[in-house]
């Protein structure tokens, strides 16, 4: 993350073993665009009526959607 510029890594002149860890802004774009896909796949799931009997479809079902949503994301991302 320190690499790709989304942290940045501080030392604190008493202990110098200690390495504070804050985002940056893009770390904080990053950060919010995270929360904002996840709502959105929350929202999507919420939608699906599930059965009592927990059947792999379903929980198949649902794990397509977060990958889609997640893909999604990943393009969107991607393309800018």
């Amino acid at each position: 993350m320190i690499r790709r510029g989304y942290v940045v890594q501080s030392y604190q002149s008493s202990d110098r073993r200690v390495r504070p860890l804050s985002l940056t802004a893009t770390g904080e774009q990053l950060e919010t665009a995270c929360y904002e896909a996840l709502q959105t796949a929350a929202k999507t799931m919420s939608k699906v009526d599930l059965d009592d009997s927990g059947s792999q479809v379903t929980i198949g079902q649902l794990t397509k959607m977060l990958s889609a949503v997640t893909s999604k994301d990943e393009t969107e991302t991607t393309d800018k």
